[in-house]
Order: C-alpha cells, then sequence, then structure tokens
C-alpha cells in the first residue's frame, strides 16, 4: 500500500484541503478490528478472515516480489516460486501480517521450516538489511520500485497468492460521513481507471 496511497491521498487532500486524515499503518487483522469495532471508519488492507463481517470495495492489486542482494545465488531469475527461497535466511514483517501468514504456511505445506533471521517494522527496514547481506524478503513490488530498485534485486512470485487484491473495508459504505465518502469515492475511480 505504500506504493499507491501517498499519491491518492495527495490528490485527495489538495482537492479536500478541509478534510483531515488520520492514518494509521498496520496488520490487515488489526485494520480489520479497528473498522469492525468502530475505531476507524475505513480501512485498507488485503483480504483475511476478520474482514469477513465488513463491506468491500476493490482498490488496488499488488504484485509480491523476492527481493535479494544482486549477488544473490537466486538473482539470476527474472521470476520464481517461493518455495525456492525455503533454504535462505529471510527478513520477516513484526507483527503477524497476512502476508507473512502465507509464507508460514507454504513452508508448512513443504514441511519446512522458515529461516527467519530478522523481523522487522517496516519495508524499508526490510530493504536496508536485504542490502546488509542479511537475507531475502518479500514485498509487493511497488514498494520494492519505491525502496530498493537502486541497490537490490526482485524475482516476481509465481505463485497464485502472490498477486494480491487490496480492499476499501467499512462496517456501512453508506452510513459513513460525507467526506469518508468522497475518499471513497476517489480511491475507487482510481481503481476502475478514472481520476
Amino acid at each position: 500500500m505504500e506504493q499507491f496511497l501517498p499519491s491518492d491521498l495527495a490528490v485527495f487532500t489538495h482537492s479536500n484541503p478541509d478534510i483531515r486524515i488520520d492514518l494509521h499503518q498496520c496488520s490487515s487483522r488489526d485494520v480489520a478490528h479497528a473498522v469492525f469495532h468502530r475505531e476507524a471508519e475505513l480501512g485498507i488492507c488485503g483480504p483475511c478472515e476478520e474482514v469477513a463481517p465488513l463491506q468491500s470495495r476493490p482498490y488496488r492489486t499488488e504484485r509480491l516480489v523476492l527481493v535479494m542482494p544482486e549477488s544473490h545465488q537466486l538473482a539470476r531469475l527474472k521470476k520464481l516460486s517461493y518455495v525456492q527461497s525455503l533454504d535462505f535466511e529471510q527478513i520477516a514483517m513484526r507483527g503477524s501480517s497476512t502476508v507473512q501468514a502465507t509464507l508460514d504456511r507454504v513452508a508448512r505445506q513443504q514441511r519446512r521450516r522458515l529461516r527467519q533471521r530478522i523481523e522487522v517494522d517496516s519495508l524499508s527496514a526490510m530493504c536496508r538489511m536485504i542490502e546488509c547481506g542479511m537475507g531475502i524478503g518479500v514485498m509487493p513490488l511497488g514498494a520494492f520500485q519505491a525502496l530498493g530498485e537502486r541497490r537490490l534485486h526482485a524475482a516476481e512470485l509465481t505463485d497464485p497468492w502472490a498477486l494480491r487484491a487490496l480492499n476499501l473495508y467499512a462496517l456501512d459504505f453508506k452510513a459513513l460521513p460525507a467526506p469518508a465518502q468522497r475518499f471513497v469515492e476517489r480511491l475507487t475511480a482510481v481503481e476502475r481507471g478514472g481520476e
């Protein structure tokens, strides 16, 4: 989401200067919890079990990539299955993200254990750890392009789960305050190809 939301927010706030947005970044589960318990009017995240009682609208789609130093032995590949990375030390995102849960599940299905070397709180920290040779990691392609493209290599993950839908979630879109409804309209117009 780091690759999409800032520019979408900028366009929206420039055309709506009186609207204040309180933005927090957290796991998909925490986003769903906050919306369900009315701690947030809207949430943006990938699908997870916790969003089931919420209404959703499509926002964006992101492709996950495996990021590694240019010198890594997998760096010769442009595409690969995540299973091919299980022999290598990995940098993980802290706090049970849905991506991290998926990686754990894939390893268990292969009767393998993730060689998780370190957990980090941000994708920029993940890039820095990878750059320093601490391991490899999975992140959205857009985030890689914004954070690590000049120093690192990314191989597209070919696994079906590596193409992720990001959705807007609310308890009831029709009951949102007018400013939040305008924000939803802006973000869903982007998904439909409008401006």
